[in-house]
């Protein structure tokens, strides 16, 4: 699914990537506070999340009278949702995002790197984490780094939960990371 997730009170249409020999199926959600549909294109779905709906990981399961897909983890938040935008594997080209977002990404090709800029001030903490193979079960063995303006790295993590690394890096002065 993509994007893998939503904030709550929201919409949002999801490709769902697969062999679907007969469309549009029936999409079933663990929990009332999710409700999904398929849209008209194939492998096009449409997530209503509540707005009052726990933050955490729910699951959707397409289904039709022949049978059923596995299930498949939907990630319910609080914070403003970003979706990756290629190119941006250069420092030059880093795709801009607010502080406090969640971004929604995927692999494009074999060595991809995705790199992601946000204006901080000294003093202020940045905290990021990628949730690849705990939640979404990939294999992805991913690297985080924090870089300055002028692409040093400050910090780095590869393995902080399993095969997902979370940096928590305090800002040492005004500028874009």
């Amino acid at each position: 699914l993509h994007p893998a997730g939503a904030p709550r009170g929201t919409t949002v249409e999801i490709t769902v990537v697969g062999t679907f020999e007969r469309w549009p199926v029936h999409v079933w959600t663990s929990d009332k506070a999710i409700s999904a549909k398929s849209g008209m294109d194939k492998g096009k779905l449409s997530i209503t999340v509540a707005a009052e709906a726990v933050p955490g990981t729910y699951w959707l399961r397409l289904h039709d009278e022949q049978g059923a897909s596995t299930l498949r983890p939907f990630v319910v938040g609080t914070l403003p949702d970003v979706l990756e935008k290629e190119p941006n594997d250069d420092l030059d080209k880093a795709q801009v995002i607010a502080a406090s977002s969640v971004v929604n990404g995927r692999l494009e090709k074999s060595g991809d790197v995705d790199l992601f800029s946000m204006k901080l001030k000294k003093g202020e903490t940045l905290v990021a984490s990628l949730d690849a193979h705990g939640t979404f079960r990939s294999s992805m063995d991913a690297i985080l780094q924090v870089l300055s303006a002028d692409g040093s790295v400050l910090e780095q993590n590869n393995d902080w939960s399993g095969l997902d690394p979370q940096i928590v890096c305090p800002i040492p002065k005004d500028g874009t990371y």
